[in-house]
């Protein structure tokens, strides 16, 4: 999925690790599959890297999910963030999304 959205952006590997702060062998190793979990926050400078709204980044988020979801052994879930404005209700958002008090998320 990384190579079809790297490439419909029209990036190398070697740009789309420069614009990501990460290196063109960990864009190789995850196209490859050879690391098959990246880091969270890998994950979010790929999103990152790819620029403004309508190219992707939460389809992606979305497919990597359900590839991953055998992984979880409670599942994943999709949080839609995208549409806060405030920082104070992300908290908020997710633990409603699961089913938690806010308080059982801390």
């Amino acid at each position: 999925m990384l190579r079809e959205h790297r490439n419909a952006a029209g990036l190398t590997q070697e740009e789309l690790a420069a614009r990501a702060g990460l290196t063109a062998r960990g864009i190789s190793d995850l196209e490859r599959g050879a690391r098959k979990r990246p880091y969270p926050h890998t994950v979010r400078s790929l999103a990152d890297a790819h620029g403004a709204r309508g190219i992707g980044k939460t389809s992606l988020g979305i497919e990597a999910a359900r590839r991953a979801a055998g992984s979880f052994p409670y599942g994943v879930a999709f949080v839609a963030l995208a549409p806060m404005v405030d920082a104070a209700l992300v908290l908020p958002t997710i633990s409603q999304t699961l089913g938690l008090r806010e308080e059982d998320a801390l």
